[in-house]
């Protein structure tokens, strides 16, 4: 009869992180849409009176290192503030800034924005990259 207890104690205690485990997936794939979405501008420039300002958006999963206008002119960036004001234009915020000064006089810039969440979608909106110009250009729009 111990064995019996035993062998069925062991087998709940085998059971119960399974169960346990996809009840937390299930709860994942529940989450509540985010009230924000965030994305991080990376801008690099060398020396004081060196070339615009190079840019990298960081939106999490996607980077983009190229943003041309609706004729597919890449846009080049005075400063940071330019950056922040073209952004601005699509409803992002600033949240944070930082600098970090390396070698050479190299400086790289960190701006953290902000937008209200309404879709993913939306989250790029208005931001043309160079591979989406010409898949545009392919599809004849």
């Amino acid at each position: 009869m111990k064995r019996f207890v035993l062998m069925a104690a062991f087998m709940v205690a085998a059971i119960l992180p399974i169960v346990a485990q996809e009840n937390g997936n299930a709860a994942a794939t529940e989450l509540p849409k985010p009230e924000y979405t965030y994305c991080e501008i990376i801008g690099t420039s060398s020396g004081v009176f060196g070339p615009k300002v190079k840019v990298v958006l960081d939106f999490g999963q996607t980077l983009v290192k190229e943003i041309v206008d609706e004729s597919g002119k890449t846009i080049k960036f005075e400063s940071m503030t330019d950056v922040a004001n073209y952004m601005a234009r699509f409803g992002w915020d600033v949240v944070q800034t930082y600098a970090l000064t390396y070698d050479n006089n190299k400086r790289e810039y960190h701006f953290l924005l902000k937008k209200k969440y309404i879709s993913n979608e939306d989250i790029t909106l208005g931001i043309i990259t160079r591979a989406q110009y010409k898949q545009m250009k392919r599809a004849g729009k």
